[in-house]
């Protein structure tokens, strides 16, 4: 296997030997749009608001996969970068030690077509190499079918062949030798009937795989995951990793880790539960049903592993979010063993709830208020490494 020229690539093992499996991550973060809201004038466009997460949230997932993902049999071989932003910034890998920045180069279809082709290549030297592909900024669909909006959507030349059709993509890649591929499509699935009337497609096909290079009979195995129902917007934080993102990470990190093998390991299947969880609690509660990852296609394969977790990553919340920012949290260890731990709501300006790392064991978690009533019912439950979902219920 051959690196190749790929200026999108911010990570590659090159004492990886060609000749066995690894993982192989192509990252686009789409957040400017040359077409969109303040921009160029275009009447296929002019509604796409510019978005501030995506950059930030193709960085995090980034520095995630380069510095946490571990997989014995695919360890991590390469991971590329692509980023429209405003105002283009270096990305410096957290390793190798010493690596100097990257300048990743923007999100548009030309650059997405020659990443793609590289990734695509890279994963063609065995049949057991992991695929992985993530996006986030701007989506849309078109009845049943799906959009990745890229940075020069909207060009009057080429007004809907800016975009990446997720069913060519996933189609195309059914023929790619690599037989278990991961796709997480953080963006919105914002109906576009009326807008596209009498387009027969939004998008273009960024690659193309024949099916005699296979070389092999082996099914493929894809996983793909969307953070909202069809026809939704996702839940974006400014300035900040999305929601999705940061669940994601997270699940990978820890939440959807399983030891019942022997070893702590996240399987796409538990991928999907512990997203869905993870969201859950970030979420205004009046808008659950409308962020709901939702998992196109369910085939469960190993993804990764992580180290024995020592801690439970507990999320402490209340049930009525109208008073957050007012109550204080406390994690009380009934038999008097480990010392109690506090934070306040108000410390946290994005979240909507607290995050404690608690030893496995008895806890006695509570919540109190400037006033009262109303008043927080407290818990005490035994709680399991990894995760811990705590809800406090408000009673008048």
């Amino acid at each position: 296997m051959s690196n190749g020229v790929d200026p999108a690539l911010v990570f590659f093992d090159c004492a990886h030997p060609p000749a066995e499996p690894g993982a192989h991550v192509l990252i686009i973060g789409a957040g400017k749009y040359a077409y969109g809201k303040g921009a160029g004038a275009s009447p296929v466009a002019g509604d796409l608001r510019q978005l501030t997460s995506p950059p930030i949230s193709a960085r995090a997932i980034a520095d995630w996969f380069i510095q946490s993902f571990q997989n014995r049999r695919k360890p991590l071989v390469s991971v590329s970068l692509l980023i429209s932003e405003n105002q283009p910034k270096a990305y410096m890998p957290p390793r190798p030690a010493g690596a100097a920045p990257l300048n990743p180069g923007p999100a548009t279809l030309a650059n997405v077509k020659t990443a793609a082709r590289k990734w695509a290549d890279r994963l063609s030297s065995h049949p057991d190499n992991l695929a992985v592909f993530y996006f986030c900024g701007h989506g849309a669909s078109l009845g049943q079918r799906a959009a990745l909006l890229l940075e020069d959507f909207g060009d009057p030349v080429a007004a809907f062949e800016s975009a990446i059709d997720v069913d060519l993509l996933r189609g195309t890649m059914k023929n790619s030798p690599a037989v278990q591929q991961v796709y997480l499509f953080d963006c919105c699935r914002t109906n576009a009937d009326d807008l596209y009337q009498n387009e027969p497609a939004i998008g273009t096909r960024v690659l193309s795989v024949v099916s005699f290079q296979r070389g092999h009979s082996t099914p493929p195995q894809q996983f793909v995951l969307f953070p909202t129902v069809d026809g939704e917007e996702a839940f974006g934080v400014k300035d900040g990793v999305s929601v999705f993102s940061s669940s994601i990470i997270d699940a990978m990190g820890f939440a959807a880790a399983d030891a019942s093998t022997g070893v702590w390991r996240t399987t796409t299947g538990s991928l999907l539960n512990a997203v869905d969880q993870l969201v859950r609690i970030r979420v205004p509660e009046q808008l659950n049903k409308r962020s709901k990852p939702n998992a196109l296609d369910a085939t469960s394969f190993d993804f990764n592993e992580i180290d024995e977790p020592v801690v439970t990553r507990s999320f402490v919340t209340i049930s009525d979010l109208g008073f957050w920012g007012q109550v204080e949290f406390e994690c009380i260890d009934p038999a008097g063993v480990a010392i109690p731990q506090r934070k306040h709501s108000r410390d946290q300006s994005k979240e909507t709830y607290c995050a404690f790392s608690l030893n496995e064991g008895r806890w006695r978690f509570t919540g109190s208020l400037p006033n009262s009533p109303p008043s927080i019912q407290r818990v005490e439950r035994t709680i399991r490494v990894p995760v811990a979902y705590v809800t406090l219920e408000v009673t008048p």
